[in-house]
C-alpha cells in the first residue's frame, strides 16, 4: 500500500522477484525430500546411511536457509 519512492507497478515487479527466489527453492527442497523419502525410506539400507543421509540434507537445508544462499544485497531494502 506504500511503495515509497517506487510506483505501485515497480513496487510489485521487485517483490515478485524476491518471491519467486522463495518458491524455486521450496519447490527444490520439496524435490530433495522426495527423492530421500522415496528411495532411502523404503530400503533395507543400514541405519547409520539413513542418519547420516538426513543430517547431511538439514545441514545444508539450514546453510542455505541462514547464508541466504547466493543473495549479495537484500532483496527487500
Amino acid at each position: 500500500l506504500q511503495p515509497g519512492d517506487l510506483t505501485r507497478k515497480e513496487s510489485i515487479q521487485q517483490r515478485a522477484k524476491s518471491i519467486m527466489d522463495l518458491i524455486i527453492f521450496s519447490a527444490l527442497a520439496l524435490v530433495v525430500a522426495g527423492l530421500i523419502e522415496g528411495f532411502m525410506s523404503p530400503q533395507d539400507i543400514a541405519f547409520e546411511i539413513k542418519l547420516l543421509t538426513g543430517i547431511t540434507a538439514g545441514v545444508v537445508y539450514w546453510w542455505l536457509i541462514l547464508s541466504g544462499g547466493s543473495q549479495k544485497e537484500p532483496a527487500i531494502p
